[in-house]
């Protein structure tokens, strides 16, 4: 019976291992979503960022505007950046940002109201503006989801089998002693009933 204990106990604890492991950015396989930063500011080279091969986005515009100006959406400040790359990878990195904006090195990230809103006019006289519309590849991560799922299921059918075959073979050779007691439990319990022996 220890050895079932211990069976059962060893897939309780990898089953609960692979459901409640934190998500350690995007390189993990685990790390399916990014929690919302809170409490102070992270270094700028510790900010959540996407790597070139998820980054897909349109051409870079400068000396542009959106058509709703600032009231073309939820504007999100993201960071000081270098560079519209990395404040494009700041944008791939945050759930809700469809838009990347820089203006003079900050970088913002932003949710538009509407299309209408947020097409982009050129001509504006300023080179401190970018702007770069994020397309989103949920493709990666509904395979990576996929197999999450069927890496949990694996494992929640690995422990229901293992407990089946426990209980399979404990039931087995119960049927095999016949519910009865060996000869050595029979031995033990006969010395202790018999009449004691006088010499």
């Amino acid at each position: 019976m220890d050895n079932l204990s211990f069976f059962v106990t060893t897939i309780v604890l990898a089953f609960a291992f692979l459901v409640t492991t934190p998500a350690r950015g995007n390189d993990s396989f685990f790390g399916l979503y990014r929690a919302t930063r809170s409490g102070p500011p992270l270094a700028i080279n510790q900010n959540p960022v996407c790597r070139k091969a998820q980054l897909l986005h349109s051409d870079v515009v400068q000396n542009a505007t959106l058509e709703g100006q600032l009231h073309a959406g939820n504007f999100t400040f993201l960071g000081a950046v270098k560079d519209m790359e990395e404040c494009m990878s700041l944008c791939c990195a945050s759930k809700r940002c469809q838009l990347a904006y820089m203006d003079n090195a900050k970088c913002y990230g932003v949710k538009c109201f509407s299309e209408e809103l947020c097409k982009i006019t050129t001509g504006i006289s300023t080179n401190d503006v970018k702007i770069s519309l994020m397309v989103r590849n949920d493709i990666n991560r509904k395979a990576y989801v996929t197999a999450y799922i069927v890496v949990v299921v694996v494992a929640f059918g690995a422990a229901v089998s293992g407990t089946v075959w426990a209980v399979f073979i404990f039931v087995r050779r119960y049927r095999e002693t016949g519910g009865t007691k060996s000869k050595e439990d029979e031995g033990e319990d006969g010395d202790m009933n018999a009449e004691p022996k006088v010499y």
